[in-house]
């Protein structure tokens, strides 16, 4: 629920290193930042099981906000753009929780703009 990202705060705005502002404190992320003192680990995943007894998960499957970071990142108006309402053992089969993240560090790629490369427009050539 901390770190950073590679992210911009307006498309086609210029790309930055961001900060990750902390969770709200009624999101399924806060929730699952406070499970990392109880569990002793900053990273782990969850298994929800088609037949699971639903009150192992009860508190998984109250819908809250789950933060939703892409391409797009203003941490100072995430509260009102950076949150989607998720019921978390309904959406995911499985989930993966980082407690930090580091923003990825992009890879260079020089492209000779008068070739194309051979898998333009649509992938590879069967």
């Amino acid at each position: 629920s901390s770190g950073t990202v590679l992210a911009s705060h307006a498309w086609d705005g210029p790309i930055m290193n961001l900060h990750i502002s902390p969770p709200r404190p009624d999101s399924v992320d806060h929730f699952l930042h406070e499970a990392v003192d109880h569990l002793d680990f900053p990273n782990y995943y969850l298994l929800f099981e088609p037949h699971q007894d639903q009150s192992a998960v009860a508190s998984l499957s109250e819908v809250k906000g789950q933060r939703a970071i892409g391409v797009v990142y203003d941490p100072e108006h995430e509260e009102r753009s950076a949150y989607v309402p998720t019921s978390l053992s309904k959406r995911y089969d499985a989930f993966v929780y980082f407690d930090r993240t580091n923003a990825l560090t992009p890879l260079e790629i020089n492209v000779d703009s008068k070739e194309f490369p051979e898998t333009y427009p649509h992938g590879a050539r069967i």
